[in-house]
Parts: structure tokens; sequence; C-alpha cells
């Protein structure tokens, strides 16, 4: 789930001018995004039987930032799983993805 979870960031998120395709995540990053991820993980334990890790990871992204794409818009689950999925995200609120001078990416 992390790792498609920060997947989704720099695919979705870098500046269009540039070039993150071989960028590392700083391990401040790396810890945030597996602390999040797991602490929805947690919330989320009844919702998300008929979904997987990596999907889970990659909604979790563009929901939480508000992109057109996301858990409410899957064929997954019911109805009601995907708006709980949703409502869980929009607690997390927005983050943002940037690198930092030392060339490494940050969440």
């Amino acid at each position: 789930m992390v790792q498609a979870y920060l997947e989704a960031a720099v695919f979705f998120d870098k500046p269009e001018e540039e070039d993150w395709g071989d960028e590392e995540f700083a391990s401040a990053a790396f810890d945030n995004a597996q602390f999040e991820c797991v602490a929805f993980l947690k919330l989320a334990k009844w919702h998300i039987k008929d979904w997987e890790m990596e999907q889970l990871g990659h909604d979790f992204w563009l929901t939480r930032n508000g992109h057109g794409a996301g858990f409410w818009d899957r064929d997954f689950g019911d109805e009601h799983s995907r708006k709980a999925l949703t409502e869980l995200s929009k607690v997390f609120g927005e983050t943002d993805i940037y690198k930092g001078d030392d060339g490494l990416l940050y969440v």
C-alpha cells in the first residue's frame, strides 16, 4: 500500500516540468507515508475487504488530495464502503510532495 501511495504522489503531483522518475524519498517521508497508511487501514478495516493493498494506497492519495478519481468512483466494494473510505480519506487532509534541497522527495 505504501509503495502505491508514494507512486501515486509522484505520478499525480510532481511539477509537470520536472522528471522525478529516479528520485528517492527521504526516510522521513517514507516513514510518514507508512504511518498514515497504517492509520488509514486501522480506521478503515470494516470497509476494505474487497480492495487490494495497491489500489488502497493509490486511491488514498487521490481521494485525500481531491483529485478527480478515488474510492468514490470504483467498482469495488459496496456504495457504503466507498463512501466511508472517501470520508475517512478526507479526515487526513490534503498533503503535497516536493523535492528538497538534498534532492530527496518529501511529503
